[in-house]
Formats: C-alpha cells, structure tokens, sequence
C-alpha cells in the first residue's frame, strides 16, 4: 500500500480529491500507521502546493492528529494528554486541544461505558452541556465498538462526528410555530418542539428524515464521502443496541427504530453498489443490516430484563419560566464574530422582539452597514436551508415574522447568523441568560457588553480603490 501511494505522496496536489478518497478508504479499515506514515511523508508537499484550499490543508492536517492519537491510544500502556510523546508527535501538525483529549483518552481507554442517565439528555439540561454529554456517550460508543466487534476508532470516528452534528441539529430545531416565508405569502409548517417530544421518541435516536437528509449530503457531485456514509449505516444498528444496552431506550424503542431506518439502509447498499469499487464496504453495511443481525440485537439476552417491563413515556416537559404576569421577558445573547473570536458583544433583546432586530442590533454593535441580505441558521451550518431564517427580501422563510420568544431557545444553544451572501460576514449567536422581570424603561434590543474593535465590513484594498 505505502508503494502504491507513493505518487499522492510526491505531489499530492496534481489528485488531491483522489488522495482524500483514498485516505478515507484506509481510514475505515483502520490502516493507521500505513496513513500515518504516507501522509507525514507528504504534509510539507500539501502545506506548499497552490492547488490545495486553506481548509484541505487544515483538514489533511485534522486527520493526520487525528491518526496520531488513535495509533497512541492503541500502543501506549497508560495513556495521558500530558504525554511529551504524545505532544511531540503532533506538533509538526497542529496542536491537541487538552480539554477534549483528556476526555477523550478518559472515554476511549476506558473499560465500561459511564452510567447514563435519560436526564443527561432531556430537556432539562441546557445546549451546552447536553452537547458535551452526546459527545462523551459517542467516544463510549466507540470504545465499545473495539472491544465488542473490533471496529477501528478511524472507522467509527465517522459514525462519532455525523450522529454529533446530527444529533445537536435534532435536539435544537425546528423552532417553535410556523416558519412564515417572504414573498407572495408563502409559508412552510414545521413542528413544534412540543410536538415533537410529544411523539415519545429519543433525542438520541435518529428520526427518519434527518438521518436521511444528512447522509444526502456525503453523496455531493463534488464531495462525495462513500466510506463516511457507509461506516454511518453499517454502525447504526450496533449504536441502537448501544443504547437499548445502557436504558436509554427501551428496546422496543430500538425494534421500532430498526425497522423505521431499515428503508435508508437498503437505499444505501443501492447507491454503494452503484458507485463504491469496494465490496467489502457494500458487504459491511449488508451484514449489519441482515435479517440474522437485526434477530441476534433483538434477541439479546442483555435486554431481557428491560424488555420485560413497559417503557417509559417521555411527557413534553413545557419550559420553565419565572415570568409574571405583565412582566417583560428579554434574552441576552452573546454574538462572536467568526472570523476573530476576540470580537465579541452581548445584546439583550425583548421577547415580542423578531430575528430582523437582533440582525439589526449586531450591526449596529459592529458599525455595519445595512446594506446587503441575510440569514439566521439555527442549526449552526451555513446555508442548511431547513433551518433558516433569512432577511424579508430574501427567499427564505422571514425573519421579520419570527419573534424571540417563538425560537424556544434552550440555555446556551448557539445558532449561526451570515450577513452579506457575497462576503459572508459569520457572527456565532448564543443564548447566555433570560431575565424574567426585565425593565420597561428600557428600549431594546441594547448592548449591554462588548470586547474586541469592530471588524472591518469590507477588504482595505476596496477601501482604497474608492479613492
């Protein structure tokens, strides 16, 4: 293989979509140290060529710590994120965050799975820490994929990065109500999160027609991401029964969900033998989601005793307030700009207030002009159509028509706010706190604290073409 992959090596910026193909191949079957080895070999080549993006460098980059880490957690005796070894041999290539390596290494090294609770991921628990905790249940699950079935972290580190997006897009949308469209009066009905979690399903269980819009996207004309997608639907099943195993479904939950899902996965083994060259991949998905590996889940005797006994009915919880009555509401949010995070204000915002005067407050607060369309995506991907909310004259539902206290934010949620589609101005947006007895007196929406010089809206060398 290190032969075959020689050329990628030597000028890896003449096939570079190819080399990313192929590394995605190796990466799910676990090829750790043959990757690490051919793409080492070729990082300098990479960081150098002129026809790799900023983001395929950082990318490459991500994957070869990535590698590092997973080929250090399989040879050291006692793994630590302190380790010198460790450190050293990543350094050429970026920097460890040490918070999530030592989760990480606490999670992935460790024996048993943590004793969950459905608490940890009810409604209860604000967006930050509820995003923390999906992310640890994931590594749990990875672990237990290598103890159980032998399935290297690089492959179900695929699995573990889409069913985190996936999972936070679930539990933070839709909003609320009605997502009222500009233009000839058009609208699109979502549900509410009432309605949804009145519907009894697991927010760690995927539904249906996420799942199937998210692995849409891995089969783009230009990027697309066979292994990701395959390595997703061939560890769903064992993820299921993941969960069923730890009491955060009942398995009849899990049946319900196999037998839901079963038609994505045989949509997937259709398109992989349309267009993977690897049976192996195609066989992988086929076994997992064979008739004889559904019963052996189904039948396992781990769930017998749960089985024995009704599941529990998940009641729509509705959201606590102080509120009094009379009282005004307001949501203080804290707006980072993407670009450089030292540049930050918070605003605080009157509940009947819409989406079309926080956009205006921020600008504002950075000395914007407003003079270009924008958007609000709550689930924090730029242009995710499905969770959009855009300027009144754009084509999208209307942000003017969405008012604060119908987004049902939960504490600490982050959405995403583009202004101007040709510059693309990223500002993250965060709930930080709701004041239930706020002043009348005041006028919102105020900023109420800021740090950082405002960014500049347009590039200097325009700046200087105008005189």
């Amino acid at each position: 293989i290190p032969e075959l992959l020689s050329p990628f090596a030597i000028n890896p910026g003449s096939d570079i979509d190819i080399f990313f193909n192929i590394i995605d191949s190796l990466l799910y079957h676990g090829q750790i140290q043959t990757l690490i080895d051919v793409m080492g070999q070729a990082w300098e080549r990479v960081m150098d060529s002129d026809d790799i993006t900023p983001w395929g460098i950082n990318e490459f980059g991500g994957k070869l710590i990535s590698l590092i880490f997973f080929s250090y957690l399989e040879t050291a005796e006692t793994p630590r994120a302190d380790d010198a070894a460790l450190r050293e041999a990543v350094a050429p290539y970026g920097e460890l965050e040490n918070k999530w390596i030592e989760t990480a290494i606490r999670h992935l090294s460790a024996s048993t799975p943590m004793p969950w609770q459905e608490e940890d991921f009810s409604e209860s628990v604000d967006a930050e820490t509820w995003q923390n905790n999906v992310g640890c249940l994931l590594l749990d699950f990875m672990a237990d994929q290598k103890e159980r079935n032998g399935i290297p972290f690089s492959r179900s580190e695929f699995a573990r990065v889409f069913l985190s997006s996936l999972l936070y897009e679930q539990m933070t949308g839709p909003a609320g109500g009605q997502r009222q469209r500009s233009g000839r009066g058009r609208r699109s009905t979502r549900g509410s999160r009432s309605q949804l979690s009145a519907s009894n399903q697991s927010p760690l269980a995927p539904t249906y027609e996420l799942l199937d819009k998210s692995l849409v996207k891995l089969f783009g004309f230009l990027n697309l991401q066979l292994y990701k997608a395959g390595a997703v639907v061939e560890l769903l099943p064992a993820y299921l029964h993941f969960l069923a195993r730890l009491n955060l479904i009942h398995p009849t939950e899990m049946d319900t969900a196999l037998e839901k899902l079963r038609a994505i996965a045989t949509s997937m083994i259709t398109l992989l033998e349309r267009t993977a060259s690897e049976p192996h991949l195609v066989e992988a998905v086929k076994t997992a989601w064979s008739d004889e590996r559904l019963a052996s889940l189904r039948d396992d005797t781990e769930l017998a005793e749960a089985r024995s006994k009704p599941p529990v009915q998940r009641v729509a919880k509705p959201l606590k307030s102080t509120k009094k009555p009379g009282a005004l509401q307001t949501y203080t949010f804290k707006v980072t700009y993407e670009y450089d995070r030292d540049v930050w204000r918070k605003i605080e915002i009157a509940e009947n207030q819409t989406l079309d005067d926080l956009h205006s407050a921020i600008l504002d607060s950075v000395d914007f002009a407003d003079d270009h369309l924008y958007s609000f995506f709550m689930s924090g991907r730029a242009w995710d159509k499905s969770t959009e909310y855009a300027s009144p004259h754009a084509d999208g539902a209307n942000a003017a028509r969405m008012k604060i206290k119908d987004l049902r934010l939960r504490m600490k949620q982050k959405f995403l706010y583009l202004f101007d589609y040709g510059d693309e101005h990223r500002f993250e947006v965060q709930l930080m706190e709701i004041n239930p007895d706020a002043s009348k007196k005041i006028r919102y929406p105020k900023v109420v604290e800021e740090h950082g010089e405002s960014p500049s809206q347009y590039e200097e060398w325009e700046d200087e073409e105008l005189h």
